[in-house]
């Protein structure tokens, strides 16, 4: 139940990293991700490559993100793509306290796109 995380990605100011995540380059001293602020990664999720999160960002629980996320994207599957924009929930994972709250569970029930 670790995370792998590339010495060189750059992670930004209060983000949630899920267990057994991969944050990878194509090597292991170049081409790492940058993870912008207030960026949640779900359990299970993968990114790899030279790709850049945005700010305010939801990678869903066991997807794999191979290319760039802009800012308020929610993002899943595999390979991972925008399903919707975090402005448009009415949930704050940033003042929840635990994973229990389980945000994959939430966001299959709300109509987010």
């Amino acid at each position: 139940m670790g995370v792998l995380i590339n010495p060189h990605v750059s992670i930004g100011e209060n983000t949630k990293i899920g267990n057994n995540c991969s944050i990878v380059g194509q090597g292991p001293y170049k081409n790492a991700p940058i993870i912008g602020n207030h960026v949640y990664i779900g359990p299970g999720a993968v990114i790899q490559g030279p790709v850049v999160i945005d700010d305010n960002v939801i990678i869903a629980p066991n997807c794999v993100v191979t290319k760039s996320v802009p800012q308020y994207a929610i993002v899943a599957g595999v390979p991972a793509k925008i399903i919707g924009d975090v402005r448009k929930l009415d949930y704050d994972i940033f003042k929840n306290e635990s994973w229990n709250d389980n945000i994959h569970l939430y966001l299959e029930n709300q109509e987010i796109h």
